[in-house]
C-alpha cells in the first residue's frame, strides 16, 4: 500500500491557505469598489485613469522589489485588480442609470474615505502574492494544484483579479484580455 506523502499534503494546504487569505483581500477590494463606483458616479471622475493605474502599477513594482517578490507577477495581478474593479464600476454605473431607485444615496470622497483603505489591502496582498509565490514554488516541486469556482457580478470581477495569480510569472505570458460584458452577468 502506497502511504501519502505528509510534505506534498501540507505543500498544497499552504497553497490553498493562501490563495483563501488572497482571495478574502481580493473580496475586500472589489467591496471597496463599489464606494469607488459611487464616488464617480455623477461626477466628473472618470472611470478609466491610466495615468493614475501606471502609477500604482510603478508602486506595485516597485513594493514588490523590496520584499523579493516578482515585480512581472505583482504588476500582472494588479492589473488584473484594476481591470476588475473597472468592470464592476461600468456595471453599476449602467445599473444605476437604469435603475435611479438603486443608486447609492451618498458619494465617498475618494481621496479620504476609500482610497487609504485600497493602500492598506494592497499592502496585504503583495505579502500575501509573496507568501503564496513561497507556497506554490513549494508545491510545483511536489505536484501540488490550484483551484476555483465562482460566478455571479461580484465573483466574476473577483475571477478577473484572481485570473493571474495562476499564471508564471514568465515573460513569454501573455494576458488573456477577455471579459465577458455586463449584461452576459
Amino acid at each position: 500500500m502506497e502511504r501519502p506523502d505528509l510534505n506534498s499534503r501540507a505543500s498544497a494546504d499552504d497553497v490553498d491557505e493562501q490563495e483563501s487569505l488572497l482571495r478574502a483581500l481580493a473580496v475586500q477590494r472589489l467591496a471597496l469598489g463599489d464606494d469607488v463606483a459611487a464616488a464617480k458616479y455623477g461626477s466628473t471622475i472618470p472611470i478609466n485613469d491610466e495615468a493614475r493605474e501606471e502609477r500604482l502599477l510603478a508602486d506595485v513594482v516597485a513594493r514588490s522589489r523590496e520584499i523579493g517578490l516578482d515585480p512581472l507577477l505583482s504588476r500582472r495581478f494588479f492589473r488584473a485588480q484594476i481591470e476588475a474593479n473597472k468592470v464592476l464600476q461600468r456595471c453599476l454605473h449602467a445599473l444605476w442609470m437604469d435603475h435611479p431607485e438603486l443608486r447609492p444615496r451618498c458619494r465617498p470622497n475618494l481621496d479620504s474615505d476609500v482610497r487609504p483603505q485600497l493602500d492598506m489591502i494592497t499592502e496585504q496582498m503583495l505579502l500575501r502574492l509573496k507568501a503564496l509565490e513561497c507556497a506554490r514554488k513549494a508545491a510545483d516541486r511536489l505536484d501540488g494544484t490550484l483551484h476555483e469556482s465562482l460566478h455571479g457580478l461580484h465573483e466574476e470581477a473577483l475571477r478577473i483579479a484572481l485570473g493571474r495569480i495562476r499564471e508564471r510569472a514568465d515573460a513569454n505570458a501573455t494576458s488573456d484580455g477577455s471579459h465577458r460584458d455586463c449584461h452576459e452577468w
